[in-house]
């Protein structure tokens, strides 16, 4: 009986042995199979895009600008416009210079989505009736929003990626708490 259980136990082990054998042999045979192409980060690809998703924001602003009515009482619409000129701006540029940039494109989708957003969603929920000094401000942060992009287009315009960088962290603290 013993060397009944040895067999059937010497059997089981030897079909395992088989079963993970033929496993292993299959899976380094399909990793072989897969050859990578070494990456060359010297090449000029497609620039980094996630101009899209800016493009995205600018378009969710602008709607959200027109259905509240803020389009219509302030010059909302100039900022958005300069902000699709930015925008595309980035896009057309190689990757080599989107990293010179360093964390500029993230800094004006920062700007993009989180203060002129806020900007037109805070303005859009002040009764505008009788309320000149309110659309007198809010076009005051606009413009001076303008000016920073107007600065920030020409120095991608004329490849000055060091002012650019630093003209991008300035907005950043100059507008956090604007409105």
């Amino acid at each position: 009986m013993i060397e009944g259980m040895d067999m059937r136990l010497l059997f089981a082990l030897l079909v395992t042995l088989i079963v993970f054998g033929f496993v292993f042999f299959i899976c380094k045979k399909m990793l072989k199979s897969k050859k990578e192409e070494p990456i060359d980060l010297n090449e000029e690809d497609e620039p980094i895009d996630r101009s899209q998703e800016r493009d995205n924001l600018i378009y969710q602003i602008n709607l959200n600008a027109r259905m509240s009515g803020v389009a219509q009482v302030t010059d909302v619409e100039k900022v958005i416009d300069k902000c699709i000129e930015v925008n595309q701006s980035i896009r057309e540029m190689s990757n080599s210079e989107q990293k010179l940039l360093m964390s500029t494109p993230d800094d004006f989708e920062r700007l993009v989505s989180t203060h002129l957003n806020d900007f037109v969603d805070v303005f859009s929920k002040i009764p505008l009736e009788n309320n000149e000094k309110e659309i007198v401000r809010f076009n005051g942060v606009m413009g001076q929003l303008l000016t920073e992009l107007d600065q920030i287009l020409k120095d991608i315009e004329t490849k000055n990626f060091n002012a650019f960088t630093q003209k991008s962290r300035f907005m950043e603290i100059r507008f956090s708490d604007k409105y």
